[in-house]
Parts: C-alpha cells; structure tokens; sequence
C-alpha cells in the first residue's frame, strides 16, 4: 500500500537502521543516496529485508542540487498506492492495522495528506525546543503529482492543480535533528539560504510564492544569526567534552 521514499548522503547514514526499524513490515522502501563515499549500509539493510521491508537502491548524481528534483527523481521508482517521504533521521509512528484502514477509507478526491512532525532544534538560549508541524509527506502514486522549488519544496499546488484536495491525518513524524551534529546545523542553515537565493531569482515562481519565499529567506538568514552563538558554544562543549 505504501512506498516510503528516504533521500540521504552518506553523512546521515547512521541515522537509517533507525528510520527503517520504525517503517511497518511490507513497505517498499526506496533509499536514494545522493552521494558516495565512506558509507556502507548492506549489514543493517539485508536484515531489515530479511524483515519484510521491501528495499530499492538507487543512486542519484546531480549537477545542481534541488530537494524538488531530487523527491521527483526518488518517486519514479515507487510501485505502490501512496508515497510517504521520510528523512533518514526521522522515525514513524504507524499503526499498521489501524493507519492502513484509515487510509483504504480516504475519499479518492483526497491526493494527499498532512502529516505531524515533531522536531527538535537548538535554541538562541542553547536550549532544545520541541515543535511540531504538519507538512504533506503522503501522497497518491501514478497521479502526476510533482514537487517545486529548490528549498522548502511544496507539492501541494501540483496536487490542487489536478484537481484533487489535502486531507489531515494525526500520523506522526519523529525528527531527531541535528542536534549532537553541530557543524551539520551550521551547513544546513547555509544550504538553505542559498537554495531560497536562487528559488527566488527563478523566472518560472509565481509573485506570491516570489513574496513568500522573501519572507523565508529574511526568517532563515535571522534565525542562522540568532543560533551562531548557540552552535559556537555547543561546539566549545563538545571540544570540551572530547578533551
């Protein structure tokens, strides 16, 4: 019934025995790595096989990189009725005999879903915060639906655009963060700002997501400025720790 599609470099490699223990047993499960290194994973994966998870890998080069492009190219491989994204350092909470009714009961006019995801995160005060949103990571198969933007991408206006609705679950998301991968926090912050740079300099975005996209980048670029002292001191910790 259900593809879950994971994206993953070789640096969130040891978050992922994690996330496929929590997938319930008969998924298929598409893995695309999107870098190649050190990582070797065939000890963990074979056995979660062995479990009853059905696994794909793939391998996805790139000239330029685009988180839309990327869950495009990993939901080609996909063979079941709905697609469900999950990161590497995420876990799912699913209740197989309860979720899978729910979802068999859906209205067809639903193409996809807003799932919960409970985040942590380091804050200005070197504190962690737990929050918890609702984003679409479900989705039906074989629709036509497609994902957009560079960062912070969005499938929701390619699922109206078909003429289909959102619908809202209490499915639940763990995200683990990066908060013990202190230089990885930094990096993403940076990624981001620069994915959102040229999203907005797209000539295809639409005014408003143009707007929307301002907003994000002014929020993303505070928020780098507001933890910098945060990750600084966590990094003097884990110096201090280590020594």
């Amino acid at each position: 019934m259900i593809t879950f599609c994971c994206i993953f470099q070789d640096s969130d490699g040891h978050f992922l025995q994690g996330m496929l223990e929590s997938l319930p047993s008969g998924s298929q499960v598409i893995l695309m790595r999107t870098q190649s290194g050190f990582f070797t994973e065939s000890h963990f994966i074979d056995k979660m096989t062995e479990n009853g998870l059905e696994i794909i890998r793939v391998d996805y080069f790139y000239k330029e990189w685009s988180f839309a492009d990327a869950r495009n190219e990993c939901q080609k491989f996909a063979e079941r009725g709905w697609i469900y994204f999950i990161d590497a350092d995420e876990r799912v909470s699913f209740d197989k005999e309860r979720d899978y009714a729910l979802i068999k009961r859906l209205d067809e006019k639903i193409g996809g879903l807003l799932v919960n995801i409970s985040s942590a995160a380091i804050t200005k005060a070197n504190n962690i915060d737990i929050a918890t949103t609702k984003m679409i990571r479900m989705y039906r198969n074989n629709k036509g639906f497609y994902w957009q933007y560079g960062c912070h991408e969005q499938i929701a206006p390619s699922i109206q655009e078909k003429g289909f609705i959102i619908g809202i679950t209490d499915f639940m998301i763990r995200h683990l963060g990066y908060i013990q991968e202190i230089d990885i926090i930094q990096k993403k912050y940076e990624r981001n700002i620069e994915l959102m740079a040229k999203d907005i300099g797209n000539k295809n975005i639409s005014e408003n997501d143009r707007i929307e996209y301002y907003e994000q980048l002014k929020n993303s670029i505070t928020d780098y400025l507001n933890n910098y002292n945060a990750i600084e001191n966590a990094k003097k910790v884990k110096h201090d720790n280590a020594a």
